[in-house]
C-alpha cells in the first residue's frame, strides 16, 4: 500500500474512533487496494434541521410547518428525522453511485400504474469490478387516490364539499410527476441500501458526519510512457469529437436522466401498493412525505446490463468481437462508419485501428442517439 492509501486508512481509522458514521460498502478489507488505485476519504455533513431539506420529520405532530421549526426546540436533539433526498443525493455524489439509466414500466391496461427500474454501483477495492445494487418503485395513481382521501378523512368520514379538490390536487401533482418521483424514489432505495444507511436518525446523530471511501484510479504522471498514453488517448477523443461533434455537457446531464426504455406491459400491482415501499414522495404542500421500509423484499427481477459492464466485455474482446459490435452499434446508430474510417492518412479499417481508438469509437457511438426509440409492446 503506498503512502496516500496509508494515510486514508488513518484517516479512516480516526474518524471511526470520533463516532462518525462509516459509510464503506464492499470493503471489508479496506488495506486490499490494487495497485494504481487510491482511496478518496470523503466526510459529509446532513444538515439535522428540517429548513435545511436535508431531513424532514419522522412525526409531523412535532414540527410547525407554518413557523419552519420544532415545536419545542428543547427537544429537537432527540426527535427523529429521515433523510430526504436532498440528503441522500448528496451522499450519492460524495460516494460516487455510478448509475444506469432507469427504465420506466407502465401498466397497459392502467396507465396510472408505474415501476421504475434502477441499479446503482460502487467501485470494488480491486478498481476493476462493480458493487452493483438494483431496486424498483412503483405507483399507481388510483392507489394514491385513496390514500389521499383517508388522509383528508376525519373520524372514517370524508366531506368531499371541503376536501375533494385537495385529493384532486394532490393526485394532479403526482400523475403530473410520475415517472420523475417513479426514478427518484427507485434511486433513493438504492442509496439506502447501498451505503447501508439507517432507516432514520435522531437529530443528535445527525450532528456526527458520515464518512465514505472513493476509490479512484490514480496515474503516476511523472513517469514518461504514462503520460505519453494519457495523452495519447486525450488527442484520440479530442478529434473524434472535432470531426463528429459532441453533447454538450447540459444535453449529458439531461440524457442520463432520461428513461432508456419504456415498457408497457402488465405490472403486478404489489410493487405499487403501501407506503413502505414509497420515499420522499411529497404533496404539493411539500408537507407529506413517505418512508421507505428498509426491509422491504428484494428486487428481484432480471437486470439488463449495464453500460459498465458492456464496456467491459467490449474491451475484454478479441479484435474481429469488437469489429463486430461496432458494426453492430454503427448500424443502429445511423453512424458511416466507413467515411469516417475512410478520413485517416492511410485509410483504415476497423481491426487495423489502434485499440484506444476502436474503445474511443466505441464510447462515441454509445453517446449517439438512436435512429428509432424503441418501444417495447408485452
Amino acid at each position: 500500500m503506498d503512502e496516500h492509501n496509508k494515510k486514508a486508512v488513518a484517516e479512516l481509522e480516526k474518524y471511526k474512533a470520533a463516532g462518525a458514521h462509516m459509510l464503506v460498502p464492499c470493503m471489508q478489507h479496506i488495506d486490499d487496494v490494487a495497485a494504481g488505485f487510491r482511496l478518496i476519504v470523503t466526510p459529509v455533513s446532513i444538515k439535522p434541521h428540517p429548513k435545511d431539506k436535508d431531513v424532514y420529520p419522522d412525526n409531523g405532530k412535532s414540527y410547525d410547518y407554518d413557523k419552519n421549526d420544532w415545536k419545542d426546540p428543547e427537544t429537537a436533539s432527540i426527535q427523529i428525522v429521515r433523510i430526504h433526498g436532498q440528503g441522500l443525493e448528496k451522499l450519492a455524489q460524495n460516494a460516487n453511485i455510478i448509475w444506469s439509466q432507469p427504465q420506466i414500466e407502465t401498466d397497459r391496461t392502467n396507465k396510472g400504474r408505474q415501476v421504475a427500474y434502477i441499479t446503482g454501483a460502487l467501485r470494488m477495492p480491486d478498481g476493476f469490478s462493480f458493487y452493483r445494487v438494483p431496486d424498483l418503485y412503483g405507483m399507481d395513481l388510483d392507489i394514491e387516490r385513496e390514500k389521499s382521501i383517508s388522509g383528508y378523512s376525519f373520524n372514517g368520514k370524508f366531506d368531499a364539499t371541503k376536501n375533494q379538490w385537495k385529493v384532486d390536487r394532490d393526485v394532479l401533482q403526482k400523475k403530473t410527476h410520475q415517472t420523475k418521483l417513479c426514478i427518484s424514489g427507485a434511486k433513493n432505495r438504492v442509496i439506502r441500501k447501498i451505503l447501508g444507511l439507517s432507516n432514520a436518525y435522531t437529530v443528535a446523530e445527525l450532528s456526527k458526519e458520515f464518512v465514505m471511501v472513493r476509490i479512484i484510479p490514480w496515474l503516476d504522471m511523472n513517469d514518461e510512457y504514462t503520460r505519453r498514453l494519457v495523452i495519447q488517448s486525450n488527442v484520440a477523443q479530442l478529434a473524434i469529437a472535432n470531426i463528429f461533434g459532441g453533447q454538450r455537457p447540459a444535453d449529458q446531464i439531461e440524457e442520463q436522466h432520461k428513461p432508456a426504455i419504456e415498457y408497457v406491459g402488465d405490472v403486478d400491482p404489489a410493487k405499487c401498493q403501501g407506503d413502505d415501499n414509497i420515499i420522499d414522495a411529497e404533496t404539493s404542500n411539500g408537507q407529506t412525505h413517505y418512508a421507505v421500509n428498509s426491509d422491504a423484499p428484494p428486487f428481484t427481477m432480471d437486470q439488463p446490463t449495464t453500460a459498465e459492464s458492456l464496456k467491459a466485455d467490449f474491451l475484454n474482446s478479441e479484435v474481429p468481437a469488437q469489429c463486430k459490435a461496432l458494426d453492430k452499434l454503427a448500424q443502429q446508430k445511423g453512424f458511416d462508419t466507413a467515411a469516417w474510417l475512410g478520413k485517416f492518412k492511410p485509410p483504415q479499417t476497423l481491426d487495423t485501428l489502434k485499440p484506444d481508438l476502436r474503445e474511443s469509437l466505441y464510447a462515441h457511438l454509445c453517446g449517439l442517439v438512436e435512429k428509432t426509440k424503441e418501444v417495447v409492446n408485452g
